[in-house]
């Protein structure tokens, strides 16, 4: 019984010397496997989503929150950019 021991030794101080050579890293491995439905589900939540819009003050046009109007040039009731006409040539 003191022989199988002893070889048992002497083969993992052999293991231990090839690990340290080869820089053997051990691997992340799951637990239990992860069923279809569990991993399909994460991409479930990438929706795009429609941005909020609100209605300007000034010219009623339907703009998003915490912009410029890019129809009148307000901003919280205030003129913030000078809005030039369109020349149809």
């Amino acid at each position: 019984m003191t022989d199988i021991y002893v070889i048992n030794i002497i083969n993992k101080r052999e293991r231990i010397k090839k690990h340290e050579k080869e820089e053997v890293y051990d691997m992340a491995v799951p637990k239990c496997k992860v069923s279809k439905s569990r991993r399909d589900s994460r991409a479930a939540n990438w929706k795009i989503k429609a941005p909020g819009l609100v209605e300007c003050p000034n010219c009623h046009e339907l703009i998003q929150s915490h912009r410029v109007c890019p129809n009148c040039g307000y901003y919280d009731k205030e003129k913030v950019v000078e809005i030039k006409e369109k020349s149809k040539d």
